[in-house]
């Protein structure tokens, strides 16, 4: 792992620590849901969810696959998320 910042103190050195530990993290974190078809839900986008535990409302979630089906029951949009901020 490369550090790319000074860290001179004890207290800078545990800052980052937490800040590289909450950024695994958030990486590792997934969902997977669907809606009502919206082409705009791509990979790479942030969307947000609700209707979730408390505790993950409000957040954005960043898209990393999508598949959108339109046939005779309708359009839709089902996705899985990778990270959050």
């Amino acid at each position: 792992m490369k550090v790319d910042a000074p860290l001179k103190t004890t207290s800078d050195c545990l800052l980052y620590a937490n800040r590289l530990a909450k950024d695994a993290v958030r990486e590792v974190q997934t969902a997977k849901g669907s809606c009502i078809g919206i082409p705009d839900i791509v990979p790479g986008v942030g969307i947000g969810i609700q209707g979730v535990n408390g505790e993950w409302n409000g957040r954005t979630y960043y898209v990393d696959t999508a598949t959108h089906v339109f046939n005779t029951s309708g359009y839709t949009t089902s996705f899985t998320t990778k990270g959050w901020s």
